[in-house]
């Protein structure tokens, strides 16, 4: 009964939770700059593709970073991985981002036009369908990357991690649900339209989302207050602690009095932060991943400078170990699975197999001739059995004719 109950009124506050649309988008131009903005925004995309052997698609997550700001992102892929050995097989492929799809430590605008935050169902997600082109690193991208993926440059191209390299994504279809159909539009967007549309700035989306949508503040305030008493009455929740019950004002004095003290303590907040700002100049925040903290902390200005330059002696002396390696190797197979096939690999001497030949025709001609040998004789001695037994059986058979 009890669950019932609040089951019933948490329904009634989550209606209530979500925007509540003026008005709605559904003209596909729109729609083409949300798609935009979405690719732009998040990082991590699901890689549909579909198996060979049995014809099922299957999706995985992949890195990606829209690097150049086209709407065609760049994906370090990994040839080993199910889905690139899919593409070799000719598979046809598409690629799926929806709001939040992005590192844990990445801060991404979730607002959209037509989309509401607190619902994944009405927040916009797109299906991209194209095709893979290879494209030539360069610095610019390694850092574009590396600021979206802090982890990748561990298996950049030429890691002796895995073997990878970079592609775009070349967009030939595009496929958006905004949100709810009554705020967003859901359908094609012309893929032409997509990757001519601009994305928006998160001060035109603040403009546009405040014409769009209103949020109902008092409304939840007060659906909230009364799904938590029934909660507290029911023994389903604890009594809040005091902090939060000296926020409960039931008088407007209290509340146009708190709403001073919060005008105060802004205002002295904002020029502190005016001051430090004003000290620390542009410098970025402080990154939430412990390598980046220890690289953060250096002050040193060509710092980047030389960690560039050690970064390019390391590669280059990398890359030339390499060249040494495969010019030495050549086109040899990879190592293979089976056993006897792994022992015969090992061997590395190239007239093995001349050698083996020879004491192979020489054992398969003198076994030939030792097989020559016994059944010429043993022809001869089945000859004379059966010649022998053939006059016994004709006796036999005369036999047995007379006395019958």
């Amino acid at each position: 009964m009890k669950a019932t109950i609040l089951s019933s009124l948490l329904l009634a506050l989550g209606s209530f939770a979500l925007p509540v649309p003026k008005k709605g988008y559904h003209d596909v131009e729109t729609a083409a700059r949300v798609a935009r903005t979405l690719v732009n925004r998040e990082s991590l995309a699901n890689l549909a593709t579909i198996q060979k052997k049995d014809g099922v698609p299957v999706s995985f997550m992949e890195y990606y970073a829209d690097c150049q700001d086209d709407g065609e992102p760049i994906f370090l892929l990994v040839n080993i991985s199910s889905s690139q050995r899919n593409i070799d097989d000719g598979s046809k492929v598409s690629v799926s981002v929806r709001v939040g799809d992005h590192p844990i430590n990445d801060h991404v605008n979730p607002h959209y036009i037509g989309g509401r935050v607190r619902s994944p169902a009405g927040s916009p997600r797109v299906s991209l369908k194209g095709s893979f082109v290879p494209v030539t690193g360069s610095p610019e991208l390694d850092t574009c990357f590396a600021l979206r993926h802090h982890d990748a440059p561990a298996w950049y191209p030429g890691s002796p991690i895995h073997s990878t390299f970079w592609a775009k994504f070349q967009v030939e279809e595009v496929y958006l649900i905004g949100g709810f159909g009554d705020a967003a539009y859901i359908g094609e967007v012309p893929a032409e339209l997509y990757l001519n549309a601009t994305t928006f700035d998160d001060e035109e989306l603040s403009r546009e989302l405040s014409s769009i949508f209103e949020l109902p503040e008092q409304e939840n305030n007060y659906l909230t207050r009364v799904v938590k008493s029934f909660a507290r009455f029911f023994g389903l929740q604890e009594e809040e602690d005091g902090e939060q019950e000296e926020c409960d004002f039931e008088d407007d004095n209290d509340w146009k009095k708190h709403g001073k003290e919060q005008k105060k303590f802004w205002k002295h907040y904002g020029k502190d932060q005016k001051k430090y700002w004003k000290s620390h100049g542009d410098k970025p925040e402080q990154p939430e991943d412990p390598e980046l903290e220890e690289l953060a902390e250096v002050e040193d200005p060509d710092y980047w400078k030389h960690y560039g330059k050690d970064q390019k002696k390391y590669w280059k002396h990398y890359g030339k170990e390499q060249k040494k390696y495969w010019k030495s190797h050549g086109d040899q197979p990879e190592d293979a699975e089976e056993p006897e096939c792994e022992e015969m690999a090992e061997d590395e001497d190239p007239d093995y197999w001349k050698q083996h030949g020879k004491d192979q025709k020489k054992y398969w001609k003198h076994y030939g001739k030792d097989q020559k040998k016994y059944w010429k004789h043993h022809g001869k001695e089945q000859k004379k059995y059966w010649k022998s037994h053939g006059k016994d059986d004709d006796e036999e058979q005369q036999v047995i004719f007379v006395n019958y």
